[in-house]
């Protein structure tokens, strides 16, 4: 008896790795933050790209959002 093997194409291996839809179910984007080492372990140990989502969430904008006319 022989089986096909699967492919990453097939429906259902989509989901594989970290999910790309925020808790408020917006999709997410990976980013790129260049630091030294130093920063980067002192980033981990504060809680990482969580603890990052939650300062920028908290900053006050500049610039608010542009009303619609």
């Amino acid at each position: 008896m022989t089986t096909k093997p699967k492919r990453l194409d097939d429906e259902g291996d989509r989901k594989m790795g970290r999910p790309t839809i925020s808790p408020d179910g917006e999709a997410m984007t990976p980013r790129q933050v260049r630091m030294d080492d130093a920063r980067w372990q002192k980033c981990r140990r504060l809680g990482g790209a969580a603890w990052i989502r939650d300062r920028i969430d908290e900053a006050v904008d500049p610039e608010p959002p542009k009303r619609r006319k």
